[in-house]
């Protein structure tokens, strides 16, 4: 629920100054035609072998995002599901770090 409220309000809400997204295991389902080229660069983090939010709705933000000319990052853990453990590692480097660097950017 965290990941679709911040998604939203990212691309629907007027005035407010975000930097920055971070989509944990979420995804926007029906809402991704509300991205527009103007909103924020977006962390998509998701598993695979997700069976409680697809992976599917992470490819399918994936593609409105590119779409829109949106910047985003993307860290699909091919044998993980719903829920990434935050010490994970993408290329030898903690996710954590890798999610803290983005947003402090």
């Amino acid at each position: 629920a965290g990941s679709i409220t911040a998604l939203l309000t990212a691309f629907t809400v007027d005035g407010i100054d975000l930097h920055r997204v971070v989509d944990l295991w979420g995804g926007m389902y029906d809402e991704v035609e509300v991205i527009g080229p103007d909103g924020p660069p977006v962390l998509i983090v998701h598993g695979v072998q997700d069976r409680t939010v697809s992976f599917l709705l992470a490819e399918q933000l994936m593609d409105e995002l590119s779409m829109e000319g949106v910047p985003f990052v993307a860290y699909p853990f091919a044998e993980e599901g719903h829920g990434v453990p935050l010490e994970s590692e993408v290329d030898g480097e903690p996710l954590l770090d890798l999610i803290a660097q983005f947003v402090g950017s």
